[in-house]
């Protein structure tokens, strides 16, 4: 120890008067989501050979150390506690981890001797995706914004809004963001709202939701905007005129995923029993409701088709002209839209069914209007099926079904969905935001000993090669779509 102090690389558990030389370069607190008190308080020291290690701060001794601690000053830190980092939701690598001690000096230095002011260790898109369902280390990540959410509250009373991040090879991951962190994301609005804006974020967890891959914010998430950092000037330098394009981020409305409402009036059915199914010479139709598997998408008919903004139903061609008009809205004046007709397979315990999904309901299942996928997905066309639509197969859902004789007289054996609602666990639909301190606060629980994490780390093999969804090709252009070629068998003037 020539210099008088330590590096991070020569501590050891040997000794308690260790002496080191850092930068606290990040700062957050664990709450508990219950009682919404604070459990500890995190920090992360960096040091001039940039090595960068935990330091968790219990809550008797936050009197102690509070005031002599602020993010960006370099400090010597005498008589640390090195113990074994732990085991499991590590925000940044390594085997080692600090505690303070009742004698820990903290002493301010100007001198910071070129230690720098961020660490990160930023994954790869790809190299994120495989590790859903690692709990190690929690993930960085760094990318170009270009679409947000607005807050939602989900069915479990959980705040939580998305971001979109793209990456210089146009490839885009979804982040979510829980309650407080949520919170702190939309006060930046002022930045991130502005052109061409660069944001690393910390702390991420990667998971698998059904067939979806996404991050999701930890208590130790935390964003950084436009920083003079080589991971930002790298994005940007690997993205050459883009700084002319002033991209702005894309507010993307919430569209809720998971469902409507089923009719209390509506009639338990199997799809066997939907063929069976016969009108009485009074009645009109039935309302049922069957719950199924979606198996398939039938991609013959597309997929979507051109509507009446007003009303939905399909435009139809008007004359020789090649223009199109709406036979429902004579009188009224006719704006375009694209709207969703799915056409699928679903199956129960006693057959299978074709169901069509008009746009509505297809949006409650999807979670994104038609638009948003043309406008993100290059490789969207009518007849080829976009990944975030084939998500929905292998969804179990209950169908409620309006059975008229058009769907039982007529042969069509073809059922129409007036509502649908996705069924699946409660931590799935809406997982409840992840607060890993509660349960694993790293060797904060005694100076004198360490105290062992059992720590489950369980990758599905099969899972990581379903998740395309998570990274897909980003393109803004203005698409043409041969609406002429879409022929929709005038499904449209079902809805």
């Amino acid at each position: 120890m020539p210099n008088g102090y330590q590096l991070i690389r020569e501590l050891t558990t040997e000794n308690d008067d260790n002496t080191i030389r850092v930068r606290l370069i990040r700062m957050w607190d664990a709450i508990n989501r219950n009682t919404k008190l604070t459990i500890s308080r995190n920090l992360i020291l960096l040091d001039e050979k940039d090595d960068d290690i935990h330091v968790t701060l219990r809550v008797n001794q936050f009197d102690q150390f509070n005031s002599k601690l602020h993010v960006g000053d370099t400090y010597f830190i005498s008589n640390v506690k090195v113990l074994p980092a732990a085991d499991s939701y590590k925000p940044v690598p390594g085997n080692k981890a600090l505690n303070f001690q009742r004698n820990t000096i903290v002493k301010k230095t100007t001198d910071d001797i070129g230690i720098p002011a961020y660490k990160f260790h930023c994954l790869p898109f790809d190299q994120a995706k495989t590790r859903a369902g690692n709990i190690v280390n929690l993930i960085d990540v760094a990318g170009r914004l270009i679409e947000f959410t607005e807050l939602q509250t989900t069915t479990n009373g959980s705040e939580k809004m998305e971001i979109l991040l793209e990456n210089q090879w146009s490839e885009t991951i979804k982040i979510t963001l829980w309650e407080d962190k949520a919170k702190t994301f939309i006060a930046e609005d002022s930045t991130y709202k502005n052109s061409n804006t660069y944001v690393i974020v910390t702390g991420t967890l990667a998971k698998n939701i059904g067939r979806q891959f996404l991050l999701s914010s930890t208590s130790s998430t935390q964003f950084y905007f436009n920083i003079k950092h080589p991971t930002v000037m790298d994005l940007k330098n690997r993205q050459p005129g883009r700084e002319a394009t002033n991209d702005i981020p894309k507010f993307v409305p919430f569209v809720q995923a998971g469902g409507q409402d089923i009719s209390k009036d509506a009639k338990d059915m199997t799809i066997a029993e939907l063929f069976d199914a016969k009108l009485d010479d009074n009645i009109t139709q039935i309302l049922c409701s069957v719950k199924g598997t979606i198996t398939g998408i039938i991609p013959n008919f597309g997929w979507f088709y051109t509507a009446c903004k007003n009303c939905h139903k399909k435009m139809q061609m008007s004359g020789t002209s090649g223009s199109k008009k709406c036979l429902h809205c004579p009188n009224q004046p006719t704006t375009t839209t694209y709207a969703y007709m799915v056409i699928m397979n679903v199956k129960d315990s006693t057959g299978s069914a074709t169901f069509v999904m008009f746009d509505k309901q297809a949006k409650s299942l999807i979670g994104v209007p038609v638009q948003h996928i043309l406008d993100t997905d290059e490789e969207a066309s009518p007849y080829k099926i976009p990944i975030v639509v084939n998500n929905i197969i292998g969804k179990d859902c209950i169908f409620q079904l309006k059975l008229t004789a058009h769907s039982l007289d007529y042969g069509k054996e073809q059922f129409t969905i007036t509502k649908v609602t996705e069924l699946k666990s409660q931590e799935a639909t809406d997982p409840k935001p992840f607060n890993h301190e509660e349960n694993h606060q790293a060797a904060s629980t005694s100076t004198e000993t360490t105290r062992k994490r059992n720590a489950e780390e369980s990758v599905d093999s099969d899972s990581l090669h379903k998740t395309n969804a998570g990274t897909i090709t980003h393109k803004n252009k203005q698409r043409k779509l041969n609406d002429e070629n879409h022929h929709t068998n005038n499904q449209g003037d079902k809805e």
